[in-house]
Formats: C-alpha cells, sequence, structure tokens
C-alpha cells in the first residue's frame, strides 16, 4: 500500500515586546547599573526594590494596556451600533415624513377628487388594466425568480403612487412635479437594483442550464449513439498525433525507443489486419440473407396450389417440379388443460373387497392449477423479456386464460421461496472467487405513504472467472450505493482483486493491505470521447492510447495467451504505452482550464493511473469492467418497463431471479427450460445435493 509522506510542522515562534522587557533582563540590567562601591547588602536590598518597582510598573501596565484595548473595542462597538440606530432612526424619520407628506397631499386633494369622481372612475378603471398588465409581467419575469424583499415592496408602492399622481394630481402643481420626480427617480433606482440581481440570477440559471445541457447531450449520445467510442484514425492521422503528443515530451532515449517499439507493433498488426481483409474480401457486398426455419418446428399438411389450365385437364399435364415456400402461423392455443384422472378399482374376484387408488397429484403449488411449464413462462417474460405481470395477464386473458393479479403475485412469492437456497448457493460460489468485479444502478421502491418512490440501489457482483453474477440490493443507504453497504456485502469475500468504476465508495479497498483495487478503462475512455467536441486535438491523442491498449489485448484474444505468457506480453507491449501516455497527461493537463471536459479526462487517468494499470500484473483480469456492464442491462430495461417495486422484499426477489437468470445467460443455457427443470425436481432433491440444478451444473438435454 502506498502512503503518503508525513510532514512534520514546526512550532512557529513569536517574538513579543513582552519578552524582550521580562524580569530577568531587568535584573540584569539593574545590576550591571549599580555602582561597584555599594556594599553587598546594598545593593541586594536596591535590586529587589527596583525589580519589585519594575515588576510593579509592568503588571500596572499590562492592565494599563488590556483596559486599553478593552475600552477601544467598547468604544469601537459603541459607536458602530450608535452609527446603525442613527441611520435607522435616520431611515425610519425620512419614510415617515414621505408618508406624512404623501398623506397630506392626499388629504389636501380628497375634495377636488370628490368633484372629479365620475372622470376618476373612468380613469381608475384604466389605471387598474395597465396595473394588473405590468404587474403580471412584472411577476411572471421578475418575482417568480426573486424572493420579494422589502425593496421590491418599496417599488411597488412607488409605481402604485406614480399611476394614481399621473392620473389625479395637477401636472401644472410645482409640489406634484417635485414628488413625481422624486417617485420616478426611486423607482428607477430600484428597477437598476432588480436588474442586477435578475442578471446575477440569470447567470446562476445559464450555468445550471448548461450542466443539464450537458447531462442531457450525454444521456442522448448513449440511448441513440454507439454504445462504445469507434473513432477511426488513417495512418497519417495516427502518426501526426502521436508526433504532437511527442514533441510536448522530454523521454529518455531508452523510454523514447521503448515507445517507438510498441508503437511500431500495433502500426503493423494494424497493417497486417488491413492487407488479410483485403485478400479474403472478393470484392462483392454480401446480401442479408434470410434465416432458415428451423426443422424442429411442428409442420402442418402440405397445401397445394394448382394452376387454373391445370384444374380439370389433369390428363394433359405432366408435374415436371415444384417450388416449396413455408409460412410460419401462431399456434391456434397457446395454453391447453391436462386432466388428471385418478381412477377407483376393485379386483374382480372379489366384488365385495376394497377399493384402490392412485395418491393424490401434488401439484407445484397446493390447490393450484399452476405448473413448472407456466410458472417458467411468466417468470422469464418478466426477469428476461422484461414484461410486467399485467402485460403478461392482459395476453392471458386475450388468449382466453383469465388470471387475477394477485393469483400471479402468490405464484411469483412462492417461487422465489422455491429457488432462495440456490440463490444462496450461487451468492457462496461468488464471493468464494478470488477476483471480483462490481457494477450498481438505481434500483426504485415505492413510497405508498408519500406516493414517490425511493432511491434504493441495485449492485451486482460478478466471478471474473466464471462469469456468474450475484445482485443483492442495498439496505443501510436508501438514497445511493453507500459506503456501508458495499463493505457489508463484501465482509465473506475471501478474495484479493476487484475491479469497478471510479465511485468513492470503493476506496476503502485501497487501505487494505494484500487487497488489490483495480479501475475499469472503458469509463475513463468515457471521459475523453465526451471531451472531442470541445478540445478534439487532446481528446484524439487520449483516445489513440486507449486504442492501441485495447489493440493489445485483441491481440491477446487471437493468439490465445494465458498465464504468466499473457502478464509477459501486456508488460511488454502496453506497459510503455501507458507509461507514456501518463507522462503526455500530465504535461497536457496543465495547459487546459480546470472546469473543462478534457481536464476531467485527463485528471481521470492520473488519479487513477495505478489502478487503471494493476490489470497488466494480474493475467485474469480484464481491461475493464463491460462484462458486469453487460449483465446489470438486463435489470436497466426491467426497470424501464416496470418502474418500481412495492418493497424492499419485493426487490430482493427480482435481485434473486436476475442473479439466477443472468447465470444462465453468461452459461448459455436457456433460462426457461432451466426453471422448469428446477421446479419439476427440486423438492425430491436432498440438500446436499442441491448444487446440482444451478445453472453452472445443469446441463440442458434439449440442447
Amino acid at each position: 500500500m502506498r502512503r503518503s509522506p508525513a510532514y512534520s510542522r514546526k512550532a512557529r515562534s513569536e517574538e513579543h515586546t513582552s519578552e524582550l522587557q521580562s524580569r530577568l533582563h531587568l535584573v540584569c540590567r539593574l545590576l550591571l547599573e549599580k555602582r561597584k562601591s555599594a556594599s553587598l547588602a546594598e545593593k541586594y536590598a536596591n535590586v529587589r526594590g527596583q525589580v519589585a518597582t519594575a515588576v510593579e510598573r509592568a503588571d500596572l501596565a499590562e492592565h494599563a494596556l488590556d483596559a486599553e484595548r478593552a475600552s477601544r473595542q467598547q468604544l469601537i462597538d459603541e459607536e458602530v451600533a450608535r452609527q446603525v440606530a442613527a441611520a435607522k432612526e435616520r431611515i425610519r424619520l425620512e419614510v415617515e415624513a414621505e408618508l406624512a407628506e404623501q398623506k397630506k397631499a392626499l388629504e389636501s386633494r380628497k375634495q377636488e377628487l370628490d368633484s372629479r369622481e365620475k372622470e376618476i372612475v373612468k380613469k381608475a378603471d384604466t389605471i387598474v388594466q395597465n396595473i394588473e398588465e405590468r404587474a403580471n409581467k412584472r411577476i411572471a419575469e421578475l418575482r417568480a425568480k426573486t424572493e420579494k424583499t422589502a425593496l421590491t415592496r418599496l417599488a411597488d408602492m412607488f409605481e402604485t403612487f406614480l399611476q394614481a399622481f399621473i392620473a389625479v394630481m395637477d401636472k401644472d402643481s410645482a409640489k406634484g412635479q417635485e414628488l413625481l420626480a422624486k417617485y420616478r427617480q426611486a423607482a428607477e433606482e430600484t428597477q437598476t437594483l432588480l436588474k442586477e440581481e435578475i442578471k446575477e440570477k440569470l447567470a446562476k440559471a445559464e450555468a445550471k442550464n448548461k450542466a443539464k445541457t450537458d447531462q442531457v447531450a450525454s444521456l442522448v449520445r448513449m440511448l441513440f449513439t454507439q454504445k462504445r467510442e469507434r473513432i477511426v484514425f488513417t495512418p497519417e492521422q495516427r502518426e501526426s498525433l502521436y508526433e504532437r503528443a511527442m514533441q510536448s515530451l522530454n523521454l529518455t532515449p531508452e523510454t523514447k525507443k521503448e515507445f517507438e517499439r510498441c508503437r511500431d507493433y500495433c502500426r503493423d498488426y494494424r497493417q497486417k489486419q488491413e492487407t488479410l481483409k483485403l485478400l479474403k474480401s472478393d470484392g462483392q457486398k454480401k446480401g442479408h440473407g434470410r434465416n432458415k426455419l428451423p426443422a424442429s418446428l411442428p409442420r402442418l399438411v402440405e397445401q397445394v396450389i394448382w394452376p387454373d389450365c391445370y384444374e380439370g385437364h389433369e390428363d394433359e399435364y405432366d408435374v415436371v417440379g415444384k417450388d416449396v415456400q413455408e409460412f410460419v402461423l401462431p399456434a391456434p392455443a397457446p395454453y391447453v388443460v391436462q386432466p388428471v384422472v385418478r381412477p377407483v378399482v376393485r379386483r374382480k374376484d372379489d366384488p365385495d373387497g376394497p377399493t384402490e387408488q392412485a395418491d393424490c397429484y401434488e401439484g407445484l403449488f397446493w390447490k393450484s392449477y399452476a405448473t413448472p411449464e407456466l410458472i417458467a413462462k411468466i417468470e422469464t417474460g418478466k426477469f428476461v423479456l422484461h414484461q410486467p405481470f399485467n402485460r403478461q395477464i392482459k395476453k392471458m386473458k386475450q388468449d382466453g386464460l383469465p388470471m387475477a393479479p394477485a393469483t400471479v403475485d402468490d405464484w411469483h412469492q412462492a417461487t422465489c421461496e422455491m429457488l432462495e437456497p440456490l440463490y444462496e448457493l450461487q451468492k457462496e460460489r461468488v464471493f468464494s472467487s478470488s477476483l471480483l468485479a462490481g457494477d450498481g444502478s438505481p434500483f426504485p421502491i415505492i413510497n405508498c405513504e408519500k406516493h414517490k418512490t425511493v432511491g434504493h440501489y441495485m449492485i451486482q457482483y460478478r466471478s471474473v472467472i466464471t462469469g456468474i453474477p450475484i445482485f443483492l440490493v442495498n439496505t443501510k443507504n436508501k438514497c445511493g450505493r453507500g459506503q456501508a453497504d458495499i463493505m457489508d456485502n463484501l465482509k465473506d469475500w475471501t478474495g484479493n482483486v476487484f475491479m469497478c468504476d471510479a465511485y468513492a465508495g470503493y476506496d476503502w479497498m485501497k487501505k487494505i493491505e494484500g487487497l488489490i483495487l483495480c479501475r475499469c478503462v472503458a469509463h475513463a475512455r468515457r471521459t475523453a470521447e465526451r471531451a472531442l467536441k470541445e478540445n478534439p486535438t487532446l481528446a484524439q491523442i487520449a483516445l489513440l492510447f486507449y486504442q492501441d491498449a485495447y489493440l493489445v489485448e485483441e491481440i491477446i484474444k487471437k493468439k490465445g495467451l494465458t498465464g504468466a505468457e499473457k502478464t509477459k506480453f501486456r508488460q511488454e507491449q502496453a506497459g510503455p504505452l501507458w507509461e507514456t501516455f501518463k507522462l503526455w497527461a500530465a504535461n497536457a493537463i496543465l495547459e487546459v482550464p480546470r472546469d473543462s471536459l478534457i481536464f476531467k479526462a485527463l485528471n481521470y487517468l492520473i488519479s487513477n493511473y495505478d489502478e487503471l494499470t494493476h490489470y497488466l500484473d494480474i493475467p485474469e483480469m480484464p481491461i475493464d469492467n463491460t462484462d458486469t456492464e453487460r449483465l446489470i442491462r438486463d435489470m436497466v430495461m426491467g426497470k424501464k418497463a416496470y418502474l418500481f417495486c412495492r418493497d424492499l422484499d419485493a426487490s430482493k426477489r427480482a435481485a434473486m431471479m436476475y442473479s439466477l437468470f443472468g447465470a444462465c445467460k453468461v452459461l448459455g443455457k436457456n433460462p426457461e427450460r432451466w426453471l422448469c427443470y428446477v421446479l419439476t425436481n427440486i423438492k425430491t432433491t436432498p440438500k446436499d445435493k442441491l448444487y446440482t440444478l444451478l445453472p453452472e451444473f445443469w446441463e440442458d438435454e434439449e440442447q
């Protein structure tokens, strides 16, 4: 484990005037200044008196200084409080004076307003309409974004008075013109302050909008574009980008030679692949042929269509050939009923003897007409084909089989109870793996009381060696993955290598001795891909390094290297690439803004370099966590279909089914036939043989 060096802090020494005027220095000064002719006793008495006097003076000076400081601070505080109070009082008096003047003016004009009542009513209607329009516009544009402060309320008051004075005040009056100008000035000042506040709010809103826009663009790219980086460089572009990257570095001759060797190896391999591709191609575009229908599908009696001229004239024609076309028809009855009859028999030679009958047929569940085939179809429909139970119930009703939702839910719960021992066995096998990979995704659970969902997390752990997954639902942290849930999930894990993304909840593994934490290179590459539009030059150079690292893995796969040979090949061909990549990133990050996407991409590489390159020394560990992300995709697609689970127990049952069906997907086995076999034989299988029912050990006889 790497640890940051510990830096020792030196105590800060400070020199004060009090230290220079200490009692020890005073005694020495007094002793040196005394005359030599005095006696020793007199010298001693004088020195003691002077020392006492000096000490008393020092104490008095110190107390005086403290008192002076306190009095000064008190005076300052009192002066500040006095000025604040005076300002408040002045403002209050000014406002009261203005209000009093306005009141007097309004009262003086009351008689005139009474005489002009009819005219004022018409003008008041117009004023009210204008004020409402302006108020609605102002509320929509300004007050919806800002809190209503005392300043805005004062502005509304000024606006109201302004309209009133415009309507009723004699414009030739000097007093009215003065008040009008005063109100107009106050309104302009208020408007200026509001504009500044709005500009600040708009700046914050634009920054937030930009972040949301970038997030939406990223999601759109994930949904509607290529799921992985597919930028293609020509040989000339590769050489140009590499030369540009090398110009900014001062590599040693040995390092430069190793890097050029790895680069030339990747270039030669690409040229060979292009040559082989050209040699194998015949220059013609291959069509997309239609797949033949499987021979295992049942076929009906052939339907023969004769030409019109043949019918009635069979003797005049010979059949010299035929064309056969096959069409697919849906089964007329997707569901059939299987009656089970138990006859009662009696021996013929004993007419009065006892009767005999077979034991009662025990179905899958007590007093239920469900069969393993039907349950397997329903469970795979939801957790493999992403069809919620309610949609399947609608389809059953269309096919003539009405089904109650509560019945299907009871079947699902009973099925999960039967499969729980298999889930626990698979969990033990996954956590016994030495190499483990993890990934998670939000999994909402409905809160019926508040009518909204709670953002739980479903985390997948996958054995890198076998590829078998296990899904777990967090229970400690309801609003994210949470470090506590991760530590609780991995408490029984006995391995030593773990691969994940750059989530900080896994950083605690770095502190455990003997445990190696690997980061996914695909996540690092995505950060560079997002920066293509912002800084295409640096982003292309980064993607070029990533492409060469992945090319090394492709060569290893084609050569079939394993174990020590794989590790040696990685270190020889990919090691110098990564070292040069790190040096280039450390140099390039100094020239880009800290809030840019390319900065995030380069910082991701530099801060997680050790974790990103641990795979070079571990032959079984892949370069990225893509296989784990593919397995969790089924859960994400199902979540989009049924939106949420009703409670925590339902989410745990979903995790159980995704784990078992995920194992079938990895092993390439039919999940419906596997579940049908398990439900048929699990009751008769001993506990010590339950592991034989796991998808890992089950053999599909129909394949």
